[in-house]
């Protein structure tokens, strides 16, 4: 058993104690809760929009391009100051090498591309199945839906992010 944990209760599973970094330090938390000030309102508002229906709703799509644009400059120019600090992990293409080659980069950018692509669709088709097993069309059910899993994956970002420390 690790130094850091400790048995609970006679029921043989190890927890780890309060001060684990488990979550990281002071400085990851602060960015997680950066990152949810700027997802919940506007996870929020999203969820709301897609319960009405009126004209101009398609327009605000570029508002919220305008509030993710906003929110990757932002990001930008504030991970430069600290790029100095942070190391990268390692190319999963090209694990051993500390400047991986262009072609793996690339290819292992492609792969990735082409996993989202066919999750994606995946995703569409269990809403077309879902939504009547739920008592929903399947249109209602996208629109109640589509909003948490746009969201879903940059929540795992940052959960996923905290935890790499």
């Amino acid at each position: 058993m690790p130094p850091s944990s400790h048995t609970v209760g006679g029921g043989g599973s190890d927890v780890a104690p309060p001060d684990s970094d488990a979550l990281g330090d002071a400085k990851d938390l602060k960015r997680l809760a950066k990152d949810q000030q700027w997802f919940l309102p506007i996870f929020i508002v999203k969820v709301a929009l897609g319960l009405v229906a009126f004209a101009f709703k398609p327009t605000l799509g570029l508002l919220f391009f305008a509030a993710y644009a906003v929110y990757f400059w932002r990001e930008i120019r504030s991970s430069k100051a600290a790029e100095d600090d942070e190391e990268l992990e390692p190319l999963k293409f090209q694990p051993g090498k500390a400047a991986p080659a262009t072609w793996a980069v690339v290819a292992q950018t492609l792969a990735t591309l082409a996993v989202i692509f066919f999750a994606a669709h995946f995703f569409v088709k269990q809403l077309d199945v879902s939504g009547p097993m739920l008592g929903l069309s399947a249109t209602v059910t996208a629109l109640l839906l589509s909003p948490i899993a746009t969201e879903l994956p940059e929540i795992m970002n940052a959960v996923i992010w905290v935890r790499q420390g």
